[in-house]
């Protein structure tokens, strides 16, 4: 099931739009601890279905009381490597940490912010992320969740900052 529209990236509890940059905008450090420090849902869904794959090998073979402890075993001999040949493109990582929810998009190159401490008003985007908030067009209504100043080079965003919390300016 899809959600409406007007719900489409759209936190209700805060009222506030995920917030959409490109890579490009943020420190280069910052961006790497989303890639190093998130979890990877490609890697994830690549492990459950290699699971699955196992489970079905051996459902015939075991009861099921049994099955989750040797699908497990079965991985750890081979995770090794895996490890060492798996391969993505277009990795989709996210990055739970310090308040913040952010989510990859490779295709389009940017972050989502889907939950922070902080929020900005922007622009809406373009119809590549319906109903979010465009931060690297920041002059806008839309109340839009953004990353805070340590996220960019000179330690200043390229927006005004205001706390969720207590709507102050940081």
């Amino acid at each position: 099931m899809t959600q409406p529209l007007a719900l489409c990236n759209y936190d209700v509890e805060t009222q506030c739009h995920y917030g959409v940059i490109s890579y490009h905008s943020v420190m280069a450090e910052a961006l790497d601890d989303v890639f190093t420090q998130g979890d990877s849902m490609t890697y994830k869904a690549c492990v459950e279905n290699i699971k699955a794959s196992i489970r079905s090998a051996l459902s015939d073979y075991l009861h099921s009381y049994r099955l989750d402890d040797a699908v497990d075993s079965a991985f750890e001999a081979i995770e090794d490597d895996f490890n060492d040949c798996y391969e993505a493109e277009d990795e989709q990582f996210v990055y739970e940490r310090d308040g913040y929810k952010i989510s990859n998009s490779p295709s389009l190159v940017c972050l989502f912010i889907e939950r922070s401490p902080y929020y900005t008003y922007t622009r809406g985007c373009s119809p590549c992320a319906p109903n979010a908030g465009d931060l690297d067009n920041p002059d806008g209504g839309l109340k839009t969740f953004c990353l805070g100043h340590d996220w960019f080079e000179d330690g200043k965003a390229p927006y005004p900052v205001y706390d969720i919390k207590t709507d102050s300016r940081v």
